[in-house]
């Protein structure tokens, strides 16, 4: 009597763990949904986050994305991780003028920092890339940068105990093949969101006391005499643009025109965001400018009209050279500070999972 009831016991939470393990691999991946302030999420310039067809942005992808890029098994030698040249305490960049890639070559441009690029159109300096997942593909296969090789790293990640069960979370198989590491990469890129800075607690109604009187002042001129804002646009900090600005009497890389070889392309670089600047030096993609009062400085009295196709933006900067003064400048950085978000610095869902 007891005998039956004890195998009937036994059979019942047999069936209650295989029912269970059914039940964690299920493929049931969680939409994402960003939390945006509401003039960001309602803005017709700006929107809200969206993902592009055929890689809709969940929670799960978001997690394999970033375990991704922090993983040094992308690089050729194990020992390079997309967060080398992209690192979180400097807003996703790096801080310095060229990054160290594979090997030690240092790379040719500064590196991009990355955030808010779900609202981005074109990536990399030269714009060469038209998407997140065509961008990541990039820098794991350069010789310069991470050196990878596509057969070796998913033979790695597919002998890991844990990757095939994180792939058949985020897209429904635990086969990994270079498309899906990709996507993964990309909505855990688009996933980094920064809208947490004092310019955007300002902004969110327009109360002026958030501010200093300088920051204010710096606003001002930052929106008017100093026409910031006809390229680094707020609240983005930037417009999707390529501009010629001047930087060199010469022209040492070609930018833009290398991609289309268009002579109006020449010297045309893609516009960084204003945002998070004081986490990103060096300035401009040569890594230039070692500080934003040098990058002031040269708007306001270096800039050079020798090159025929300058960004027609920059031109009302040509007849008001030095029109800045010394305390115009100062409010200025007082204000562009003011568009730093400390808390996307140090937010533990864009740091290494270990």
């Amino acid at each position: 009597m007891y005998k039956k009831y004890y195998i009937l016991i036994i059979i019942v939470f047999c069936i209650f763990l295989f029912s269970c393990k059914e039940d964690s691999y299920k493929y049931i991946p969680k939409p994402f949904s960003a939390i945006l302030p509401i003039y960001i999420d309602t803005a017709k310039s700006i929107g809200p986050l969206t993902s592009p067809f055929g890689n809709p942005i969940t929670y799960e992808g978001i997690e394999l994305g970033r375990k991704l890029f922090y993983d040094t098994r992308l690089s050729g030698n194990n020992s390079i991780s997309c967060a080398n040249c992209h690192q979180q305490q400097f807003a996703f960049g790096d801080n310095k003028q060229f990054s160290t890639g594979f090997n030690t070559t240092l790379t040719s441009r500064n590196s991009p920092q990355v955030f808010n690029a779900a609202w981005d159109k074109d990536f990399f300096w030269d714009g060469r890339r038209k998407s997140l997942e065509s961008q990541a593909h990039d820098p794991i296969t350069s010789p310069g940068e991470m050196n990878g090789n596509w057969n070796s790293i998913i033979e790695q990640l597919q002998n890991d105990n844990r990757y095939p069960y994180m792939f058949y979370q985020a897209f429904g198989s635990g086969i990994i093949d270079s498309n899906m590491i990709l996507k993964a990469i990309a909505q855990f890129e688009r996933s980094m969101v920064s809208f947490n800075s004092k310019f955007d607690k300002y902004n969110l109604n327009k109360d002026s006391s958030v501010l200093t009187i300088s920051e204010l002042r710096g606003l001002e001129i930052y929106l008017r005499k100093g026409t910031c804002n006809s390229c680094h646009t707020l609240p983005l900090g930037r417009i999707n643009h390529f501009a010629n600005i001047g930087l060199e009497k010469g022209i040492s890389d070609s930018g833009l025109y290398n991609i289309t070889h268009l002579n109006e392309d020449i010297g045309k670089f893609k516009t960084p965001s204003i945002r998070n600047s004081s986490f990103t030096p060096p300035y401009m993609h040569n890594g230039k400018f070692k500080t934003m009062r040098e990058v002031i400085n040269f708007y306001n009295n270096d800039i050079n009209n020798n090159h025929s196709n300058i960004d027609p933006h920059l031109r009302p900067l040509f007849s008001n050279k030095g029109s800045l003064s010394n305390q115009d400048i100062e409010d200025l950085l007082a204000f562009i500070k003011t568009l730093d978000d400390y808390s996307f610095i140090t937010n533990p869902a864009y740091s290494n999972p270990r």
